[in-house]
Formats: C-alpha cells, structure tokens, sequence
C-alpha cells in the first residue's frame, strides 16, 4: 500500500507560490488544514489562521504550484496493455516477422498486445494476415487506429462490429473495454498502483480518463488507502448497439472518483451524421452533461459548432457544457467562435513528434481569440514514449516551439492547473492555490516561469500532495 503521511495543519513558507489567481498570482506562503488550504499569502498573515502546533515547512525557496491536472488519458490502453511490446516494422514483411517473433514468447492462451509508433504498412488492412501466422489472439495499436486478428475479434466479442480486424477511434475504446474484462483484477490493480506512482512522482493530482470501465478498480484503491491521485472517468456515449449511454456508477467520494460527462468521435475519416450530432447536442441540453468531443480535421469542427449554435444559440452557459479534444486544426474564424461560444479546447502537447505543421495544433492562436483551454497528455501507457505522461514536458514543449504558435510557460502552466480544472466543472475545488480549495499541489526544484522555455528540462518535481497528504516525497 501507498503510504501517505497525514498533514493535519502545515504551513508551507519561504516559497515562490504561482497561485494561478488571477486575483492575487504570486505569495510565499501557503497555509494547510486537513485536506484544504485555508490560506494564500505571507507568512505573517497566515500563522493566525492555523492552529497551536502546526508543522512550519520552509522550502528554500522552491517553487509551489497547483497540482497538474492530465485532461486526457486513457487508463483503458494503459491498463489492459501495460505490457504490450514495441512493433516498429514498417514494411508488411518486417512488421510480420516481428509479431512472429513476440508470439513466440506467448504462453498457451495469452493475448499478445502490441504499439507500434508508425502507421500500420501496407498490406496490412485487415486482420488476415495475422490469422495466417498465429492462432493466439493479437491486438496491435498504432497512432492511426489498430489492428486485431480474428482470434482478438472472437474473443472481445466484436465480430459484428469489427468483421475485417482493422479497429479506430470509439472501436478501439470498446475493445479495450472488453479485453480488460478479462483480465484478472489483480493485475489490474497492480498496473494502476504503478502508474499512480508514476503520476505523483510527476506532480499529477488529477487525471480525466477517456472510458469509465476501471471505475471500480480506482474505487477500491480510494477504500484501502492507496489512491494517490482524483480520477474522473468519462464514459463513451456513442456504443455500437446504443447510441447514448447513460452510465449508473456512482461513488461516495465523487472529488476522488467520479463518471461524469460523454465522449464522442466526430473525425474527418469517420464524423457523425447530422441527425446524430443534432440528437447528442440536445441530449446533452436537456441533460446539463458535460460533454467532450473527439475532433481531427477541419469539417468536422464547423459540422459540430454550427450544430452547437442551431441549438443553443448565443447561450454561453448550454454552449460552455461541450469541450472539443484535440483540435488539430483550427481556423482564426472557427477560434473566434469557440471564443464566442466559451467551447473549451483541449490540447495535448506531448504529441509533439505527431506537430510537423506550424499551425497544427494552433495553441497561440486559441488564447488569443480568447477560447478557455485546458491540456492533457493522450497518455496510451507506459510503453507510448512518444505521449509522455510529464506535464512539464509538455509545457517545455509548447513553450519553445518554433512558429506562430507558441505560447508562454505561464499560459501553459495556468491550461494545465485551472484550465482544466474548469474543463471538468471544478474551479471551485481545485486548479489554483486558493482559500477553500482542496490542498493539491506539487513543490518544484524551481519557479518554471524564471529563464528560457528551454531550461524546463532541468526543473524537478521535488514533492506532491493530493488533499493535504504527500504522496510522492515530502517534508
């Protein structure tokens, strides 16, 4: 188990504290009771606020920030293939002789679970050609969709919706829900202790996980004391059998755990009809629910604010309930209207070997017309070096890239605590150092904002704390 020192009363001093208050940005003290920060300031003005006997922690100097906020993982991949192996083939003949060679090491009745950082090569559009060299159930995942062999098919039970193998998008969120299923619960839980692990020693407290299948497993962990970090999953609402799923988990510690919201895939390769998109807007009216869409592309995105705007009008409040994910492309126009309609972007930085335009990913031009963003990493697991689960590597990232689009660490830094906070409808608890907020924050060797982007590299995440507890170094 985790283990996870109490803090009953502390008062955090001599420290560069980047508040992300818009109201009052910088302090040197931060004062701690139970689980929430009752004060924000100096010294002086925060002793009185604590009680006879509170621990004085004086950090040197260090810099203290909210806790990073992840607005987009996928626990689901991360999980149920924590131990996938690396494909890297990229002819047809290389890419098979590999998967030969890795289902050599299978054990009879395992799975081989495989990322391969390129597209898959050609030739290699459906499952077929995996069937004629192994029995064994393969599923393989690349940054543009997957592939499963018939085996994988049967045994996800996915052959009405996937018959060829070759699976995207809201396919391969299903079928990774079917596979972790399947998995002993053990194992899962295991995976999910490393990667909370890996989370704190990153200064992450709170993650938003795209699929809502390992609710329970974060559930138990909160119960036994080792949940190190709040969890908010949303599930997918567009099924193949259902058009709208309405999930019914419900936990007793929802600023821990919660399934809150849908996600829907609306891409360029696959959009919604209009009927569709018209049916999830007005549901998600009706409903007041949160709402995330999956958007690459350049039609898909005025398809879906134009259906946004038929519906809800200039209402900012019914508009402000949808966030689109990814945005790759986005025009001045269209930043302009999201602007307008307060849609929040979420953008995911660590994808930075997937940037090769100077306007993908157009982050400048976002915060200028004034659209609320947050970011997260499309963490796909341990094994996806290329979607680092390091927030400051993704502020590193998008503060020193080269072209128009770059902005500034402090920008980057205010997306990644409050930005998406606000993403998920909890400013009020947490994403800045505030009185009454929840005690969440990450110690840093250093204040990130001081010298050039590129110096991030060498700033440390000394210690993090989740609801007034350390639980990744500590003092």
């Amino acid at each position: 188990m985790l283990a996870l020192l109490a803090a009953a009363a502390i008062l955090l001093h001599h420290a560069d504290v980047l508040t992300m208050d818009p109201a009052r940005p910088r302090a040197h003290a931060v004062a701690i009771v139970d689980d929430r920060i009752v004060g924000v300031g100096e010294v002086r003005e925060l002793e009185a606020l604590l009680p006879v006997g509170a621990r004085h922690i004086d950090l040197g100097g260090r810099a203290v920030l909210p806790g990073f906020n992840d607005a987009h993982v996928h626990l689901g991949l991360g999980l149920s293939i924590a131990d996938a192996v690396e494909i890297r083939g990229t002819t047809r003949a290389s890419f098979l002789a590999e998967v030969q060679r890795a289902v050599a090491r299978l054990q009879p009745g395992e799975w081989l679970f495989a990322i391969s950082p390129n597209a898959l090569p050609a030739g290699l559009d459906t499952g077929a050609p995996l069937d004629a060299i192994t029995k064994a159930p393969v599923f393989i995942v690349t940054p543009f969709g997957g592939l499963m062999n018939g085996a994988a098919v049967f045994r996800a039970e996915l052959r009405d919706e996937v018959p060829w193998g070759f699976v995207r998008g809201r396919h391969i969120a299903a079928a990774l829900d079917a596979i972790a299923r399947r998995r002993p619960v053990g194992e899962l839980r295991q995976v999910a202790r490393d990667f909370l692990a890996e989370a704190a020693r990153l200064g992450v407290t709170s993650v938003q996980a795209m699929s809502d299948q390992f609710a329970d497993l974060f559930e138990g962990l909160r119960r036994s004391g080792s949940l190190s970090c709040r969890v908010r999953f949303v599930p997918l609402g567009q099924l193949f059998r259902d058009d709208f799923h309405a999930p019914s988990w419900s936990g007793p510690a929802p600023l821990w755990v919660r399934v809150d919201g849908w996600k829907y895939f609306h891409d360029q390769e696959a959009p919604l009809e209009r009927r569709v998109l018209k049916q999830m807007v007005r549901r998600a009216v009706v409903a007041r629910r949160r709402t995330v869409v999956h958007v690459h592309g350049p039609a898909p995105l005025g398809r879906l604010l134009d259906t946004i705007e038929a519906e809800v009008g200039a209402d900012r409040q019914l508009a402000g309930l949808f966030r689109v994910e990814h945005a790759d492309t986005v025009s001045r126009e269209e930043a302009r209207r999201l602007a307008r309609l307060g849609i929040t972007v979420c953008a995911n930085p660590t994808l930075a070997a997937e940037w090769q335009r100077p306007r993908l990913y157009p982050l400048r031009t976002l915060l200028d017309a004034g659209v609320p963003l947050c970011l997260g990493s499309d963490w796909l697991g341990r094994r996806t070096h290329r979607r680092s689960l390091d927030p400051l590597a993704g502020v590193r990232f998008v503060a020193s890239r080269p072209g128009p689009e770059r902005i500034t660490v402090g920008e980057a830094l205010s997306a990644y605590t409050l930005g998406s906070a606000r993403a998920e409808g909890l400013e009020a608890e947490k994403g800045s150092l505030h009185r009454g907020k929840l005690a969440d924050l990450v110690v840093l060797s250093r204040d990130p904002t001081r010298g050039a982007p590129e110096t991030l590299a060498d700033v440390r995440v000394i210690a993090t704390m989740v609801g007034g507890r350390w639980v990744y170094g500590g003092f």
